[in-house]
């Protein structure tokens, strides 16, 4: 709106005969009246201001809202050396005297944060000299927008580039891996039966590392993807007491193979949400997997699922070592790991866990477990489906 007025009240001025050659009793600001009824009225309501000035740069007449963020207003500017003040801006005074000199022009300046465009018409000289009418229009919207636009296409082409590079590497690292492990998945076959104990041996050390190397770079891709926002999330509608009867077949066999007790509480199989199921298993799991390998044999391993209002909170808990609290966030960083060497893990997992939770605009941290051990808490806003 404010630029449409000042582009039409540029306009006007410029086609206007603002005082006539020889009539130094008319006013210079008898030209509000002549830029008609509509620009006059609205000059009150746009921050802009249009000033005129005589031969010396003395504002004899001014109208408009005024620039309320530079304390520029018609009642301030009246009667005072308007030169003088635009010294103060770099270029502003020369332009306004070359107008006195009888040449338009237009200048764009930013003072502490607001961006101005002052446009400076010569005006037909009269008896008095010289004069010149500045018309100052506030553009700061208009600029921080088209920054803003300009910022977010950079972000746009970034994203694009890390999409395409992480489909390249995605491509450079597991096609060799995929040859490796058919190959060793070929010689531990020994097809033919001609292969030493020691050798079949060595090709069982082979497949172990390069699966491992396989789940480390699909870990790392995986998370590469989710933090470049270029991982696809498919959410559908599903019940909350399946997911955790999925979870609790499948750990099941994995803590009783430690001794460890597992158990898992949910909703009834009413209850229903609406995410990414596959996603919100695999950070439920990874926070199973870690709470039995961290935690020693008969010792309990938790889930517990429940409701909050339309929100739904997972913790998972175990009672083993426990996190230190200066350690707590950093643990959710890609390759972090607590100092247990004897524990294999690519240190990737929980990473993962707290990308796929921002991916569903949830929270995940970690705190003391009830029992000694460690608790992990993920809160989930407005999943809940309600008939």
């Amino acid at each position: 709106m404010a630029t449409r007025v000042v582009s039409e009240l540029k306009a006007k001025l410029q086609r206007s005969t603002l005082s006539k050659p020889g009539n130094s009793k008319t006013a210079p600001f008898t030209l509000v009246d002549q830029l008609g009824a509509e620009i006059h009225s609205v000059l009150g309501t746009v921050p802009s201001l249009i000033i005129n000035v005589d031969k010396d740069g003395v504002v004899t007449e001014a109208a408009g809202r005024g620039i309320e963020g530079l304390n520029l207003t018609p009642e301030r500017l009246r009667g005072r050396d308007f030169i003088a003040y635009a010294r103060r801006i770099s270029g502003l005074g020369e332009s306004i005297q070359r107008a006195l000199e009888g040449q338009s022009n237009r200048l764009e300046v930013e003072i502490f944060g607001t961006v101005l465009d002052a446009w400076m018409e010569p005006n037909p000289a009269t008896s008095n000299g010289n004069s010149a009418t500045i018309v100052v229009s506030d553009i700061t919207d208009r600029v921080v927008a088209s920054r803003y636009e300009n910022e977010l296409k950079i972000l746009r082409d970034e994203k694009d580039r890390t999409a395409k590079f992480i489909a390249s590497l995605s491509h450079e690292m597991t096609s060799p891996l995929t040859s490796v492990v058919a190959l060793t998945d070929v010689l531990a076959a020994d097809t033919r039966g001609n292969l030493h104990p020691d050798q079949m041996e060595r090709i069982s050390v082979v497949q172990q590392n390069a699966e491992r190397l396989t789940s480390l770079v699909n870990d790392f891709l995986k998370v590469s993807k989710m933090q470049a926002g270029s991982y696809e999330v498919h959410k559908s509608k599903f019940a909350i007491a399946e997911l955790a009867n999925d979870l609790r077949n499948s750990f099941a066999p994995i803590t009783e193979s430690r001794t460890q007790q597992l158990t898992v509480t949910a909703p009834d199989d009413q209850q229903f949400v609406f995410a990414d199921r596959e996603l919100l298993r695999q950070s439920m799991a990874n926070l199973l997997s870690n709470a039995s390998k961290y935690s020693p044999e008969n010792t309990n391993v938790t889930l517990d699922i429940w409701l909050d209002s339309d929100d739904l909170r997972i913790t998972v808990s175990d009672e083993g070592s426990g996190i230190p609290t200066d350690q707590r966030d950093a643990v959710f960083e890609p390759y972090s790991q607590l100092d247990h060497p004897d524990i294999p893990g690519t240190g990737m997992g929980l990473a993962i866990v707290r990308q796929i939770i921002e991916l569903h605009e949830g929270r995940v941290w970690v705190e003391d477990g009830l029992g000694g051990g460690s608790s992990f808490a993920i809160w989930l806003p407005r999943i809940l489906i309600r008939d």
